[in-house]
């Protein structure tokens, strides 16, 4: 592979393509860097995402938790449950 590219530069000097070589080189590295920082962004948003994913997961799973121990604690009328669900559900 390194010989292979000896020959081309070589052969570039001789037709006197080196600079030409040289901005079609650069042009490909910057390409590159380019598509890695884009798939950078792109799992940094998915990431942020997924966490507010999560987040929301946590609260809505331990809802059910949290009105327990209230009943466990408190004597609540059951027609309590719905008013609590909705207030809870604002704060999402």
């Amino acid at each position: 592979m390194q010989r292979m590219f000896a020959r081309l530069i070589a052969l570039a000097q001789s037709l006197g393509l080196a600079p030409m070589l040289a901005v079609v080189v650069a042009w490909l590295l910057h390409e590159l860097s380019d598509k890695i920082k884009l798939n950078r962004e792109d799992k940094r948003a998915a990431g942020k995402v997924l966490a507010e994913l999560l987040d929301l997961r946590h609260s809505i799973r331990g809802f059910p938790v949290v009105l327990a121990e209230v009943r466990e604690r408190t004597t609540i009328p059951p027609e309590f449950e719905p008013a609590a669900r909705s207030l809870a559900c604002q704060d999402l």
